[in-house]
C-alpha cells in the first residue's frame, strides 16, 4: 500500500473526508496493479476513475466554497484545475505508452494529494465547521 489514511488528513467535513479516502484507494489501486499482467487495462481504468472522481469531488468542494463565500476560493480552484490537467496529461501519456506510469508518477499523486489535503483543504475546515458544515 502506497498511501494510508491518517486522522491528521481529516478536514472535519465527512463527505470530503470520505472522498479523500476514495482518492487514496484509487492511487493505491494504481500502485497495486503497476506490475500486473493486465496493467494496461487496469491502470487505464483506474486513471479514468481518478480523473472523473477528482473532477466530481473538486466540483463539490468548489460549489460549497462559492455558496459560503470561502475567501480562498480562487487559489483553491486554481490548484484543482492544475491537478485535473496533470491527471489528464498522465492519462494521455499512459494511453500512448503504458510504461510511463512508474513510481515517480505514483509519488507525485501521493505527494500532491497529501499536501493538498494537509495544506490547502485544511484551510476550509474551521471555516465550514463554523457554518455548521461537518
Amino acid at each position: 500500500m502506497l498511501l494510508t489514511w491518517k486522522n491528521s488528513y481529516s478536514v472535519k467535513v465527512k463527505s470530503f473526508d470520505d472522498a479523500h479516502k476514495d482518492l487514496i484507494a484509487l492511487i493505491n489501486e494504481i500502485h497495486e496493479n503497476m506490475q500486473s499482467e493486465k496493467k494496461m487495462e487496469v491502470v487505464a481504468s483506474v486513471l479514468d476513475q481518478l480523473s472523473n472522481y477528482t473532477e466530481k469531488h473538486f466540483s463539490e468542494e468548489e460549489e460549497l466554497m462559492k455558496k459560503n463565500e470561502f475567501p480562498y476560493y480562487d487559489d483553491h480552484a486554481a490548484e484543482h484545475s492544475k491537478f485535473i490537467k496533470e491527471i489528464n496529461r498522465l492519462r494521455e501519456k499512459f494511453e500512448t505508452n503504458s510504461n510511463l506510469i512508474n513510481i515517480q508518477v505514483l509519488y507525485f499523486l501521493k505527494d500532491w494529494l497529501t499536501n493538498h489535503i494537509l495544506n490547502t483543504d485544511k484551510k476550509y475546515s474551521g471555516f465550514f465547521n463554523e457554518k455548521g458544515i461537518q
